[in-house]
């Protein structure tokens, strides 16, 4: 009974991690007869000879088995020089019907289980094969990212940018934070965490490449300054000129560099040292003095209390309320400096519009124009 036993393991196949064998059409004569003949030599009631069961199991169970492993070789190397690479997408089927992506999938589960031979892993290397689906999808997603540097002059893209049908822009924007964690999970193991969970952090290896791309991508600023930086520089090293170009006269990219350059100058004390450094250094850009900042926005509320304050300041003076539409009525206000700002506030209109609007407007506005004798009606 050991015997038969030992025989009947040998009839199977060697693992069932293995690819089956496709299938004959069922109407296949040597299929039919190959299938009675083994049926018949595997009825071990009768006394075989080992060299016949050898046979058997070489030529219906091994064989086909390497066989199977060549041809999707072939079909693999065929893929490659039709496309270039050996990335073969799951439901891909080559000309001759082989499932050449299930078949690829399959020698990437062998290998993780550890059932493909050696010499098989060497084959498949041979052609470049991408063992790491997620690998894989990170090549596809960093020659995106090359692409768009290469034709840009920078890995900061906006948000919605695409290239070669991928959102590089989302892409970055996802290896960013990636980065970020990883180094927030640096130093917390600086500082003597143990134990971190590097879930969702990004790889020394990977940042390295994306580094190759460009030093840049992954800026201690904001994205679209480091972008609108990179954009002017090249504009002066082509030649241009920011001196005395009006707002919206020089766009690259979709980015105004002059209204960036100019809000660069304006703001310059929110800026950084690094920033105000490369700005100077490498753009030439220095802050403006303070008579040529323009004037700071006014709040709605600021804008509020000052008409309401001309209205008082009219009404002292003629005794009425009854503005012009068109009047302008001239107002000292205090912005905090050390002198008096003097503007003019549209009285006339700020009454015309409040008397129209009394359902709409702040029951405080309402109540201090009654009081300083407005006519509703």
């Amino acid at each position: 009974m050991r015997g038969v036993a030992v025989g009947e393991r040998l009839a199977l196949p060697q693992s069932e991690t293995r690819p089956p064998r496709e299938p004959r059409h069922a109407g296949d004569p040597d299929e039919r007869r190959s299938v009675r003949a083994g049926e018949q030599l595997l009825q071990f009631s009768t006394q075989r000879d080992p060299a016949v069961i050898a046979a058997f199991v070489r030529t219906r169970v091994l064989e086909p088995e390497r066989e199977e492993f060549r041809r999707g070789l072939e079909e693999l190397l065929a893929y490659k020089t039709a496309f270039g690479d050996v990335k073969v997408p799951y439901a891909y089927r080559a000309p001759s019907g082989h499932r050449l992506g299930s078949w690829v999938a399959d020698q990437r589960r062998y290998k993780a289980a550890g059932v493909l031979d050696a010499e098989r892993v060497k084959e498949l290397d041979g052609l470049g094969m991408v063992w790491s689906a997620f690998d894989s999808a990170f090549t596809d997603n960093l020659a995106a990212v090359a692409g768009y540097a290469a034709e840009h002059g920078h890995a900061c893209p906006p948000a919605d940018a695409v290239w070669g049908g991928r959102p590089v822009g989302t892409i970055l924007k996802n290896l960013r934070t990636a980065q970020r964690r990883t180094e927030a999970l640096e130093r917390r193991a600086e500082a003597g965490e143990t134990g971190l969970d590097r879930t969702g952090a990004l790889s020394a290896e990977r940042k390295a490449a994306l580094d190759e791309i460009d030093p840049g991508w992954c800026p201690s600023w904001p994205v679209d300054w480091r972008r609108c930086f990179i954009l002017t520089r090249r504009h002066l090293q082509d030649g241009g000129t920011l001196a005395g170009a009006e707002p919206g006269s020089i766009v690259v990219q979709g980015e105004d560099l002059t209204a960036w350059a100019r809000a660069q100058q304006t703001g310059w004390d929110k800026l950084v040292p690094a920033q105000q450094w490369a700005l100077e250094h490498v753009l030439g850009l220095v802050p403006l003095a303070p008579e040529e900042k323009p004037a700071p926005k006014v709040s709605h509320a600021e804008k509020e209390q000052r008409n309401l304050a001309a209205a008082a300041q009219y009404r002292e003076r003629e005794g009425h309320l009854n503005v012009p539409r068109k009047h302008k009525e001239t107002l000292v206000v205090d912005d905090g400096t050390d002198e008096d700002t003097v503007v003019e506030i549209s009285l006339g209109l700020f009454i015309a519009n409040s008397r129209s609007r009394r359902a709409d407007i702040p029951a405080a506005r309402a109540a201090r124009l009654t009081e300083l004798g407005i006519r509703w009606e």
